[in-house]
């Protein structure tokens, strides 16, 4: 099945809409910073398996049963945006997906997860030109996390039952 990720700005419902997928059956692999390997195909690495839908610091969050143990091949990134009206998938290429990338300090793609700029937007050009990026445009209407759910498994091609 893989892995996608869901990349938004700060306060822009990746906690609540990871939160929705675990509660589908999905397994988490992390809710914050993703740390991205090489092999072949991009991994994302577990993190914690701990998922935070709400805004209280200092607190890993609620414990998941269904934890990634191991690194999974990065499907797809989604960049949230909160909008009004359906939720909605807009595919990114070219320099809109670099630029997206370059400015997500919560994703660590390097071997060594040093912050080396270079070394960063060479692994972040890397990513982009073989993991699809697309924009979510997710609204914020808690009620409509189904709709969202829904759009992302039919943009990845599977069933909503294919857990």
């Amino acid at each position: 099945m893989g892995l996608w990720r869901f990349s938004p700005t700060p306060w822009g419902g990746k906690s609540t809409l990871a939160d929705f997928f675990v509660r589908q059956g999905h397994a988490l692999l992390t809710d914050d910073h993703l740390g991205i390997v090489r092999e072949g195909v991009f991994l994302a690495v577990p993190s914690v398996p701990f998922v935070r839908p709400y805004r209280e610091f200092e607190d890993l969050g609620n414990p998941v049963e269904r934890f990634a143990a191991q690194p999974l091949p990065l499907r797809a990134i989604y960049l949230l945006e909160l909008a009004e009206g359906p939720a909605r998938i807009a595919p990114l290429a070219g320099l809109p997906v670099a630029v997206a990338l370059a400015r997500n300090r919560r994703l660590m793609v390097t071997n060594t997860y040093m912050d080396l700029a270079k070394v960063r937007f060479s692994r972040l050009a890397e990513l982009a030109a073989t993991v699809p990026v697309a924009k979510l445009r997710v609204p914020r209407d808690l009620s409509r996390l189904p709709e969202v759910y829904a759009t992302v498994l039919a943009h990845l091609g599977e069933p909503r039952d294919s857990l």
